[in-house]
């Protein structure tokens, strides 16, 4: 067990993950090889499936390369992981859905990644337990973002409605990813709307 102690210690030690980081997701796959290997599955869990999927979907095409050299990238996350993850989502929402616009929203976890949720524009309250069920990574929200229909007004982080807001840590990632983010809405012709910004 002496190859897995580390791996908390560098996932929880660090405090941003706005890029890809190599170092992270290759313990994070390396961790789940080799509990596959020892048939000690029940210490795999979701934290870990989360982090390897999330720098994942931030890394470019070469530095997964680098990853599919340090272990099966393919088997540990489409395999091994595959019950520690929610079900993939269909990228985008329906345009039948969005006679309200859409609402994002960003929060900050307890280890220091953000997550997003994008959601159909309501009147109705919502509660945090949605938002967890369809949590994004920033990569993920982005080719969301990407493939909404142009002019759809997104309203960011407009928390009034949430009826149990206290349970997440609602706020907006560093100037360099929001500002990312914002450039992605901007290429995409969408209206987004930060709270901030009223």
């Amino acid at each position: 067990m002496k190859t897995i102690i580390p791996f908390f210690i560098l996932v929880f030690g660090l405090n941003s993950f706005a890029d890809c980081n190599l170092k992270v997701a290759t313990a994070a796959g390396q961790y789940m090889a080799e509990l596959e290997k020892a048939k000690l599955t029940k210490y795999q869990n979701n934290s870990v499936c989360e982090v390897l999927s999330y720098e994942v979907s931030n890394c470019s095409k070469a530095q997964k390369a680098k990853l599919e050299n340090a272990f099966n990238l393919k088997e540990v996350l489409y395999n091994y992981c595959q019950p520690h993850l929610p079900p993939p989502q269909n990228i985008g929402l329906p345009p039948q859905q969005l006679m309200k616009g859409a609402e994002l929203y960003s929060w900050k976890d307890h280890s220091g990644y953000y997550w997003y949720a994008l959601l159909p524009g309501t009147n109705a309250n919502k509660e945090t337990k949605q938002l967890l069920e369809n949590k994004l990574s920033e990569g993920n929200l982005k080719m969301h973002l990407a493939n909404l229909p142009a002019d759809t007004y997104v309203s960011w982080n407009s928390v009034m409605n949430i009826k149990d807001k206290e349970k997440l840590e609602f706020s907006y990632p560093s100037a360099k990813v929001s500002e990312e983010i914002k450039a992605t809405a901007l290429q995409a012709k969408l209206q987004l709307s930060t709270e901030s910004s009223k």
